[in-house]
């Protein structure tokens, strides 16, 4: 049994109506069958014609697993951990909302064990990288010695980094998820980013002798700007049009939302940008 775990919270509609997207794909597409879906969330109406499992994620949760800022992604750590030690499932798998299923997850997730995990992609190694945002991991870690529940944690050669778009864990180690979030804690007092989250599960899992394999070849996204600005309102549109809690209908005819920007589109927004920083 795969477990699939969606978190879609916050005040933007725009995350349940990706949350929305990837259920009626992942269904469509790919089938029910062997397969359990497990929605957090803060917005359970809009989902309760939904043939999912609907977890509440109440506001007490988000003050205690989120505080404010940057740190409100340890709702996806915590979340997960919520939703995963509420069934017997043998694998789970998380997806972000404005992503989904191109190809069968379950290629990518049943042969997980207690030494393989999944995630979205390798961003490379802390050290000497050239990216800006990784920087910040040298600049605010070099030289700490940071005390939490496993030992000292420092920063060294092979500390690297994971996206977190994809989590896929055995069952066996989901207690690795509890040991990223209590890291993440610690970490974000030293790092100024918003991927300290992903970063805590990358070395937890390395630190265990955890491989990492990536997933990003299963799946397709709207993340950038350009195609949130574009995707965001279609999907508003479709479940205004439809209607947000007639899932038989969506079902039926979520095909006919057009994901992708047409060329016109795209073009519109490069003008749009290129003008912007005249």
């Amino acid at each position: 049994m795969i477990h699939h775990i969606i978190i879609a919270y916050g005040p933007h509609i725009g995350y349940q109506h990706g949350a929305k997207y990837q259920i009626l794909r992942l269904i469509s597409k790919f089938g029910i069958a062997e397969r359990k879906i497990t929605l957090v969330t803060d917005h359970p109406q809009l989902f309760d014609a939904y043939p999912v499992e609907i977890l509440h994620l109440d506001a007490l949760k988000k003050k205690k697993w989120g505080g404010s800022g940057a740190d409100h992604f340890g709702i996806k750590l915590k979340g997960f951990v919520w939703a995963a030690s509420l069934t017997d499932a043998d694998s789970h798998v998380l997806l972000d909302t404005d992503m989904y299923w191109t190809r069968d997850p379950s290629d990518l997730i049943e042969p997980l064990h207690a030494g393989l995990a999944v995630m979205y992609r390798d961003e490379g190694l802390i050290f000497g990288t050239r990216n800006r945002s990784i920087k910040r991991f040298e600049e605010g870690l070099s030289n700490r010695q940071l005390t939490w529940s496993e030992g000292v944690y420092t920063l060294d050669q092979e500390s690297r980094m994971y996206g977190s778009a994809i989590i896929g864990m055995s069952h066996e180690n989901i207690a690795l998820i509890d040991q990223a979030f209590e890291l993440f804690k610690r970490l974000s007092n030293y790092v100024e980013a918003h991927t300290v989250e992903q970063f805590a599960l990358s070395e937890c899992l390395r630190l265990t002798g955890v491989e990492i394999t990536e997933g990003r070849r299963y799946t397709n996204d709207w993340s950038s700007i350009g195609k949130k600005n574009y995707v965001t309102p279609v999907l508003a549109e479709f479940f205004e049009r439809v209607g947000e809690h007639e899932f038989e209908a969506h079902l039926e005819s979520w095909t006919s939302i057009p994901i992708h920007r047409p060329m016109f589109e795209l073009l519109k927004q490069k003008v749009g940008s290129v003008r912007s920083k005249r």
